[in-house]
């Protein structure tokens, strides 16, 4: 199994959840160590509650996958095994662009070793929870695909941990600016197809758009990621918005979600005391 281990670095506030304010740091961090050894792993720290939304560094596109040891253990353990059986040499585009597909007409973003410019890693511990999680980057043949692991604790009103894509102040990620353009000829997307694959349990898809009014309002749909390798239809009208009134109650709303209006998207391991396992090789928009 070749795997890249490149630390995505917990700083920008979830863009879903029960978060009091946001905040954003690079994805995926890379030190002089790790250009001259590629194998050797990062520590993970994560910043408590910067205001200060540091600029994106990508990852040079001269860097290569390494070969390198497996997942390392030392905070959580799988508990499930995969195996790889390629250990072919994966050469990336040259930028990270939507393609349409021949089957159906879809806006399409892949995982590859550039997606630090436009995903990034985020947990409960910005508001005082307690969640311990990571994301790394890894590969299965010629498949680059982002790894999100880590033991969800709903200790300290806390319980999540994510991938997550945002329009901020200071930037607008490639896939956001795609999806909020995508209408055209009068046709708009009609839903989110994911290729996934986990350890069996329940992950969501936390969305917010220029319609939700705070961090606690967003829309939601869930699937359940199994060990194999497997693409995941979420229609967006069956995603629902969910918000806390002034009273700290859970609601729902029957607002329509439109695609034109999205400014975050996050791939949430949420809700419950578990051992999160979810892996994504990419993440397409349909019409």
């Amino acid at each position: 199994m070749s795997t890249i281990f490149v630390f995505l670095v917990v700083v920008l506030l979830s863009s879903c959840g029960p978060a009091r304010e946001e905040t954003a740091q690079t994805l995926f961090a890379q030190t002089e160590e790790f250009i001259e050894a590629a194998n050797i792993n990062i520590p993970k720290t994560e910043s408590a509650k910067s205001t200060v939304e540091p600029t994106l560094t990508p990852i040079p596109t001269s860097t290569p996958v390494p070969t390198s040891s497996p997942v390392p253990t030392t905070t959580y353990t799988s508990t499930q095994t995969y195996t790889k059986t390629s250990t072919a040499t994966y050469t990336p585009t040259a930028t990270y662009t939507p393609t349409p597909t021949a089957t159906q007409e879809v806006i399409s973003f892949p995982f590859n070793i550039d997606s630090g410019n436009n995903w990034r890693y985020v947990s409960d511990r910005v508001m005082g929870g307690v969640s311990d999680g990571q994301v790394f980057l890894e590969q299965d043949g010629e498949v680059i695909y982002a790894r999100l692991t880590g033991n969800v604790s709903t200790r300290n009103r806390g319980g999540f941990i994510q991938l997550n894509s945002s329009t901020s102040s200071t930037y607008d990620p490639l896939m956001i600016q795609s999806v909020r353009n995508s209408e055209k000829n009068d046709k708009e997307l009609q839903g989110v197809r994911l290729n996934v694959r986990g350890n069996g349990e329940i992950y969501y898809i936390f969305i917010r758009t220029n319609e939700t009014r705070s961090f606690s309002d967003y829309y939601q749909a869930s699937f359940v990621a199994d060990a194999d390798w497997e693409m995941i239809d979420l229609p967006f009208d069956e995603f629902v918005r969910n918000g806390t009134n002034i009273a700290g109650l859970d609601t729902v709303s029957d607002s329509k979600l439109a695609a034109k209006d999205i400014r975050s998207f996050g791939i949430v391991a949420y809700g419950r005391d578990f051992l999160a396992d979810l892996s994504v090789s990419k993440v397409d928009f349909y019409y």
